[in-house]
Order: structure tokens, then C-alpha cells, then sequence
């Protein structure tokens, strides 16, 4: 029997779509076919598996790409990636990353759009990938801070993965009914996360997880009071780890905020000669992943250039901003800024939503917490990636798939939310006024 196709206007209730969607999230992020069970890794079950949502993606219908604007910004800078093959000039490296892209958003973002198309599966999705990243924080905190294998092997990757995924431990527990073994489950998790992030000892973490603390306290309900006991805990928790701490270990995280450690000399030197070049190839930038095999190019015209300074071909940027500017240019900054900037819109909507509203129901004030999660957890991840290279990383563009996906569900289930697109469907059917976006 030939598998039905999904209408649009009709929510997706295909559970084999929904259960294939949970196990391709755990495998991505357990990885158990890198780590315990490397003896089935040659079935290539983890690659099956995004074949199988790459065709989930082309069973169902492709209307919220044409009213999500995100969806049409992703496809825009996977195209970019795509045509800077031809011009980058190691394009191997360009093909590559065009490649993650496209396998990061039609075997997962769009199908996620397809699939998350309740309130129900919309909480169900995010309790369980809470649940994912706690096991993904307890493999890191046995591990010495490494994470299973692939993009989350690195110590600084994967613990910017925790960071992002910090949030929803926080936001979830606030939930209206909780119990309290669910709420209490949730602070175990954020706790486990925390120890996987120190235990991974990665600068560009800590500065990721302290703007996403700063963020957190502006959202709470009394802010300076929670500025003053955060910051009180922060500093007992911090004299208490020196004590406790290898000295190694301090000395390491004592340098972030020095201008003459070694490690911050290096990235400022990197980051000069992503300008550089930046200033060289200004619209479209010298291709995706290039960065690494070109900079050695521009060391003489760095600022920072000494005779003795170590040329540094092969060397990523270790900064999403001097990848993004050199590699994809004015053009791929454009394109990134105004994701951003989407994301940051789709919270102003539901904030606004719900300020408009008397009296708020337990689904808009879940929906609120989700939606600030979700930009809480872009804040720390925009934080941290001024010093990780993960531009072309999957997490941040699950993240934009989570908002577009929610964003869906609430237009379609909240009533009186507004249109993820100025005019809906049933509207122009009726000929009714566009409603806001």
C-alpha cells in the first residue's frame, strides 16, 4: 500500500514519522554506534536513518517553506554554500560543507517542521531531548570532557551543545502542572549538563553559559534580586573549585579574560587574518570551508604579522564570525543576521501574544517558556561561538528548525496567535483581511 501524502492543511499524524524522528535525535546525539555499539556500525544505521527522514521530507507537502521566511533563509545559505564550490579555491572543502547543510536541513530542520505538528508532540519533543542531552552530559562527564564521536568528539563542540541545551532543563520546569518528579528530573539534568560543561574545561563554554545565565536572570520575574544570589553562588562555587581544582586547570580558565595568554594572542591572530581576507573577498567571501586552507595567504598583510609569527594554513578561525565574513562574505552575514533577527521576532510574538491576553491558558504560557528557552539558549550559543568554530555545526540549525516548527504549531493551535506568513490559506479562501505576522 503506497504511503499517503500529508495535506498541509490537515496536522501530521503519521507516528512512524514521529517515532523515527525521536530515534534519529538519539542516535545523532548518543551516538551509539561510535561508543558502545561500534560492533553494528557498519549496518550504517545512523545514515539509513537520515535517508529515511530525507524521504519524510519528500512525502510530505512543502507549503510551510514557501510561509516560513527560516525556511527560505536556510535554503539561501545552503545555496551560497553550494555555489562557492565554484569559485572557492579548495572546493572539495566547499562541496563538504554544502553537503552537512544540505543533510542538516532536508533530513532534519524540514522534516522536524513536518512531523512536530502539535502542541502534544511539541512538549512531548523537547522533554525528549532534554532526556537526550542528559545522556550525551553524563557520556562528557565520564569522558574527561569528550563527547562520543564525530562534531561532538571535541571538548568545546560538544560542550556548547550542553550550553544550548541548558535552557530547556531551566524553562521545562516551569511548566504549568509539572509534577514534582519531573521538575526535579530537570534540575538532575541541568546539574549533570553543568559538570560535563567544567569537566570539559572549554573557554568559549564558559563564556557561553555565563551570557545565557545573564539572560536567563532578565527573563525571571525579579531579576536583580536573582542577579545578587546567582552571583553570590557563582563566587562560593568559584573559591570553592580553586581549592579543589587542579592547578593546571586554573591557570587554564584564569587566562580567558588576559590579552597576553598564549591562546588568546593565537585567536586574536586568527581572527586578523579572517578580516583580511574578509576585506579581500567582501560580497561572497572565498567559499564555504576555506577559511583553513587560505589564511596563510594573508598572514604578511595582517596587522598582527611578526617574522616570528606561526603561519597558520590548515588552522580553522575559532570563531563563527571570522568564518562567516571570510568564507560566505557580506552575503552569507546578511543571511545569517536576518535568521537571527527572526528568531529574536518570533519570541517579540508570543511575548506580545501574551501580553495582549487577559488571562493566559496553560498552552500559551508553555509555548512562552519554550520560546524563551529557545532564544536563551541562541543567546549562549551566539556567546560562545564568538570562540568555537561551529558554523556549519548542526546545533544552531536545529535550533532554528525548533522555532519554525513551534512557530507552526502555535499559529495553527493558539487561538487568536498570529500567522507565521501574513495571509493564511483559509483566509484567502474566504477572502478574509491578512492577519500580522
Amino acid at each position: 500500500m503506497r504511503p499517503q501524502r500529508q495535506t498541509d492543511s490537515a496536522p501530521n499524524d503519521s507516528r512512524w514519522q514521529w517515532l523515527l524522528l525521536l530515534f534519529w535525535v538519539f542516535i545523532e546525539f548518543v551516538r551509539p554506534f561510535d561508543s558502545f555499539l561500534k560492533v553494528l556500525a557498519p549496518l550504517r544505521i545512523a545514515g539509513l536513518t537520515s535517508l529515511a527522514l530525507l524521504f519524510v521530507f519528500l512525502l510530505n507537502k512543502k507549503r510551510y517553506l514557501a510561509e516560513e521566511p527560516l525556511g527560505k533563509l536556510l535554503i539561501a545559505f545552503w545555496l551560497l554554500a553550494s555555489v562557492s564550490v565554484l569559485y572557492a579555491p579548495n572546493n572539495r572543502a566547499a562541496f563538504n560543507v554544502a553537503n552537512g547543510l544540505f543533510w542538516h536541513y532536508f533530513a532534519f530542520v524540514f522534516p522536524l517542521c513536518a512531523v512536530l505538528s502539535s502542541r502534544e508532540r511539541v512538549y512531548k519533543f523537547f522533554f525528549f531531548w532534554v532526556f537526550v542531552q542528559t545522556l550525551l552530559a553524563c557520556f562528557v562527564a565520564t569522558h574527561h570532557g569528550t563527547g562520543p564521536g564525530g562534531y561532538l568528539w571535541d571538548e568545546n563542540d560538544v560542550a556548547l551543545v550542553l550550553v544550548m541545551a541548558i535552557p530547556y532543563t531551566i524553562y521545562l520546569a516551569q511548566f504549568p502542572g509539572i509534577g514534582k518528579w519531573a521538575k526535579l528530573a530537570l534540575r538532575g539534568a541541568l546539574v549533570v549538563m553543568l559538570v560535563g560543561i567544567g569537566i570539559g574545561a572549554s573557554r568559549g563554554a564558559v563564556v557561553g553559559l555565563g551570557v545565557l545565565t545573564m539572560v536567563c536572570i532578565l527573563f525571571s520575574r525579579r531579576p536583580l534580586r536573582n542577579a545578587v544570589v546567582v552571583g553570590s553562588a557563582v563566587l562560593i562555587g568559584l573559591v570553592a573549585l580553586v581549592k579543589v581544582l587542579p592547578p593546571a586547570y586554573v591557570e587554564d580558565m584564569s587566562g580567558i579574560g588576559d590579552p597576553n595568554d598564549p591562546t588568546a594572542d593565537e585567536r586574536l591572530w586568527l581572527w586578523s587574518l579572517g578580516w583580511v581576507m574578509y576585506q579581500d573577498h567582501p560580497v561572497f567571501g572565498v567559499g564555504a570551508g576555506n577559511y583553513p586552507w587560505t589564511n596563510h595567504l594573508y598572514a604578511t598583510r595582517s596587522p598582527l604579522y611578526t617574522p616570528r609569527r606561526k603561519i597558520m594554513g590548515g588552522r580553522p578561525a575559532h570563531s563563527i564570525y571570522f568564518t562567516l565574513l571570510p568564507e560566505l562574505g557580506t552575503t552569507g552575514l546578511l543571511i545569517f543576521a536576518a535568521v537571527v533577527r527572526i528568531l529574536y521576532n518570533r519570541y517579540s510574538t508570543i511575548r506580545d501574544y501574551c501580553k495582549s491576553k487577559k488571562e493566559l491558558s496553560d498552552d500559551d504560557k508553555k509555548f512562552q517558556l519554550l520560546f524563551i528557552a529557545m532564544l536563551t539558549s541562541c543567546a549562549g550559543y551566539l556567546a560562545a561561538g564568538a570562540f568555537i568554530t561551529v558554523l556549519y555545526y548542526p546545533p544552531f540549525w536545529y535550533l532554528v528548525g525548533f522555532v519554525a516548527a513551534t512557530f507552526r504549531v502555535a499559529s495553527r493551535e493558539l487561538p487568536g496567535f498570529p500567522r507565521a506568513v501574513s495571509r493564511a490559506p483559509q483566509d484567502r479562501q474566504q477572502g478574509a483581511a491578512p492577519r500580522p505576522a
